[in-house]
């Protein structure tokens, strides 16, 4: 099952917050010479890495929001993969100076409301996709040419309208505006349309509609 998105920066958050506990008091030769506290540092960051790593498969979006965040990937990687290389006053520095500015981040994240949070795969496609698309089957004659709309719906998927007649090209944007309102829709509109050759049609697209032919 998909996790949403504030699943991962919980447990980002909270494993953050081990490491800053543990460390708590300690300096670089404390750390060095407690085996115990090293490993449990490595484990944590271990976490934070993976769930970074899951957090921006699913929502790529992320990977603005959050400083380093492919360095930090990294590191885990290092950690689990290429123990034999990771040097402890590295993962010390990272502690002190890394650490608290990716915990602040991912706080900031956790703290904006849910409608402002891509919180499952849904939103985030919602966020990338526009609201609605328009396809027209261009013809020189009037009584041929039709136009096809589907809606981005809140699953993420798009509900498809039956093909209706559009008319003269003017009827066509008029159509158009209308399903996107005086403001224009949040997320955009895109249209296509297929034109007979050597048509002389051209339809000039406002308010933000893109166009494909």
């Amino acid at each position: 099952m998909q996790r949403d998105a504030k699943a991962y920066l919980w447990d980002i958050a909270s494993a953050a917050d081990s490491i800053r506990a543990f460390t708590a008091g300690k300096d670089l030769d404390a750390y060095l010479q407690d085996e115990l506290l090293r490993a449990a540092v490595e484990r944590k960051f271990g976490i934070i890495g993976e769930a970074l790593s899951q957090l921006l498969r699913s929502f790529p979006l992320y990977r603005d929001r959050i400083t380093l965040v492919g360095d930090i990937v990294a590191f885990r990687n290092q950690i689990v993969h290429g123990y034999a290389t990771v040097r402890d006053d590295m993962v010390w520095e990272i502690v002190q100076f890394y650490l608290p500015r990716m915990q602040a981040e991912v706080g900031e994240l956790l703290a904006e409301a849910d409608s402002q949070v891509l919180t499952s795969s849904s939103d985030y496609a919602r966020a990338i996709k526009p609201e609605l698309i328009c396809h027209a089957d261009w013809s020189k004659s009037a009584k041929k040419r039709w136009c096809a709309e589907a809606i981005l719906q809140k699953d993420g998927r798009y509900a498809i309208g039956a093909p209706q007649p559009v008319g003269p090209a003017g009827d066509f944007v008029t159509l158009i505006r209308k399903r996107i309102g005086p403001e224009g829709r949040p997320k955009g509109t895109f249209n296509g349309r297929k034109r007979t050759v050597g048509s002389h049609h051209k339809i000039r697209l406002e308010r933000g509609l893109g166009r494909a032919d």
